[in-house]
């Protein structure tokens, strides 16, 4: 059997360089990669860094509950300002004040504000 024949020596360039057009024989690396890479670095490290930690869908944060200051009063044919207050464990002045009334003079249909005691 005849040995083959010597192979010629090739340039086989990796894929992240390329030849030099102005120096034959010298390989520097793209300029493309290199950024490429680098992006590739920050966006791994920053994903990383920017994770939070996110609430579970359906739960919600435990709230103190805090009891109503005040609540919302129609008022209905026969009411009186000291019906309505002692119905609410409230007084007639406070209710006066809370809706910027003078008299005691009131009539169906009015919406009133009841402050809590």
């Amino acid at each position: 059997m005849k040995p083959l024949p010597p192979v010629a020596a090739q340039r086989t360039e990796p894929p992240t360089t390329r030849a030099s057009k102005t120096t034959p024989g010298v390989v520097k690396a793209r300029p493309e990669a290199t950024a490429s890479a680098a992006r590739t670095s920050q966006k791994s490290t920053s994903s990383v860094a920017k994770t939070k930690t996110k609430a579970k869908p359906g739960v919600a944060k435990a709230k103190a509950k805090t009891k109503p200051t005040s609540e919302r009063y129609i008022v209905k044919k026969g009411d009186s300002l000291s019906a309505i207050a002692s119905r609410n464990r409230s007084s007639v002045s406070a209710i006066q004040k809370a809706n910027g009334i003078s008299g005691t003079l009131i009539h169906p249909g009015d919406k009133l504000v009841i402050p809590k005691r």
